[in-house]
């Protein structure tokens, strides 16, 4: 349009992509991060938030950070790849974990100490209880985007034996073995 002020008449630079990793903490609680982008010959630091609940895949926008053009630059997007943890396996808005408990809890019952990206937890653990039971934290997964709650950690039970036993602890073994159990 003859009109139109002149930026308005000028293209904006392109939108660069740029990845991002953060870890699964970051992407439970949210974060603050300081980076470095290489844009052409210059380098530019940038603080930009993370937010609780971020998924693999998505893309975070920071406005005119991108290319320069003769209308202004373009926005820079953040491509997030969020890191395996070691200890949690992330499904969605779950976690999945495995708890290692001794075969006299499994047996006789009590508490299993789980933990979560909130802190220690205790399981209660009903006499009876099978192997590879699984169990559920409420709340305790990552917030969904938009703040609508938080999923929950499943945790498998799992026996952890010794390695090496005491003779307490084996002849304890052994009175339950002829006990038939």
């Amino acid at each position: 349009r003859p009109d139109a002020p002149e930026q308005a008449r000028l293209k904006r630079g392109r939108d660069a992509e740029v990845p991002l990793s953060v870890s699964l903490h970051e992407a439970v609680h949210g974060s603050e991060r300081h980076i470095e982008v290489q844009m052409g010959s210059e380098k530019h630091e940038i603080t930009v938030r993370v937010p609780a609940g971020i998924e693999s895949g998505k893309k975070l926008r920071v406005a005119k950070r991108g290319e320069e053009g003769p209308g202004g630059a373009g926005d820079l997007l953040l491509v997030v790849t969020v890191e395996a943890d070691p200890r949690f396996e992330r499904r969605g808005a779950d976690l999945y974990t495995i708890g290692k408990i001794p075969p006299s809890t499994l047996l006789l019952g009590g508490g299993v100490e789980v933990e979560t990206f909130d802190g220690m937890r205790t399981l209660k653990i009903e006499s009876g209880t099978p192997s590879s039971r699984m169990m559920r934290i409420r709340g305790a997964g990552v917030p969904r985007m938009g703040g609508e709650g938080r999923g929950d950690l499943y945790v498998r039970l799992e026996i952890s034996v010794p390695l090496n036993l005491s003779e307490a602890q084996l002849a304890a073994g052994r009175m339950l073995r002829d006990a038939g159990l």
